[in-house]
């Protein structure tokens, strides 16, 4: 069986967020193998959540469950430019879980200071994510998923603002769920007539997708 021998492991870099490991590893033919990855520095242990990404969805008269069908359809997301790929990206807002907060904590935080909204937990799958991995052949981050329903008839959301911090910048987008997978391809698009490179994270076009295969009839 494949297993990593974490006491041979050897710290190759380090900045203040991140820094870069040298594993050995029980390979499938029982010898040792060597493999590199990227950790964040808050990570202590091996199957500690790290971010939260949010699936927020606007809806009205949320608390007393009559929500307006054609806000409810309507989710938000955030362009903002990353400079480790060099472009503008198309996500769901997210952001690190700090110590000691749960993930709704988080999510909930990250929701007010991305996007400006206030918002409850939805009843929907955010008990049962598991630890998701976002590019395991890189690193150990660890992600989970955690949806939340925003009431537009609030006070609290009737003038959003951002409390981004320090030099974060993302701008908000309010798209329709179920036609999720078209309202990428338009922004793409349109970032593309600008001559602006925009990439889609992997989550959000996984999600798309999903909702797309879901809503057909095959």
């Amino acid at each position: 069986m494949c297993k990593v021998v974490f006491n041979k492991t050897l710290v190759v870099g380090k900045t203040a967020w991140l820094r870069l490991e040298t594993l050995t590893y029980l390979n499938s033919k029982g010898g040792e193998s060597k493999w590199d990855r990227a950790v964040r520095t808050t990570k202590n242990e091996e199957n500690k959540l790290d971010a939260v990404l949010i699936l927020g969805t606007l809806k009205k008269n949320a608390s007393s469950g009559q929500a307006n069908l054609q806000e409810e359809e309507r989710v938000l997301l955030v362009k903002q430019f990353r400079p480790a790929v060099d472009a503008y990206t198309l996500e769901l807002p997210a952001g690190l879980v700090d110590e000691g907060e749960t993930k709704e904590e988080a999510a909930l935080r990250e929701l007010k200071e991305e996007c400006g909204y206030s918002g409850h937990l939805a009843n929907e799958i955010s008990d049962f994510v598991p630890l998701l991995t976002s590019s395991p052949g890189l690193t150990n981050e660890s992600l989970s998923l955690v949806a939340v329903d925003i009431d537009l008839n609030s006070k609290e959301n009737q003038l959003p603002k951002q409390a981004l911090q320090g030099e974060e910048t993302c701008t908000v987008l309010k798209v329709s769920k179920f036609d999720l997978m078209d309202e990428i391809n338009r922004l793409v698009k349109e970032a593309e007539s600008k001559n602006q490179n925009l990439k889609v994270h992997s989550f959000l076009w996984a999600l798309a997708y999903g909702i797309k295969v879901g809503s057909s009839k095959i």
